[in-house]
């Protein structure tokens, strides 16, 4: 049996590291207080450089994402890659 998913899709490149997916800056927001939650979705892909990713995962200001898929590349979510 196959799936099929549909819809918006943000694409990354290979060796995205876990900064770029949430940046430390951010770590300090609790998930589970709800308001911090919310904010915390808001900074997902913020650490990716805009020279490469001109439109962003979550737009400036935004809460929810346009893009309910990500396709990462090879390496997705490794550590700080050197």
């Amino acid at each position: 049996m196959q799936s099929v998913f549909n819809g918006p899709v943000y694409v990354v490149r290979d060796n995205i590291d876990t900064d770029q997916i949430i940046s430390a800056q951010y770590l300090n927001l609790v998930p589970t207080i709800p308001e911090e939650y919310e904010k915390l979705g808001s900074y997902a892909l913020a650490g990716l450089p805009d020279s490469l990713y001109p439109i962003r995962y979550v737009k400036p200001g935004a809460i929810v994402s346009d893009y309910p898929i990500v396709i990462g590349g090879r390496n997705f979510g490794c550590g700080q890659f050197p």
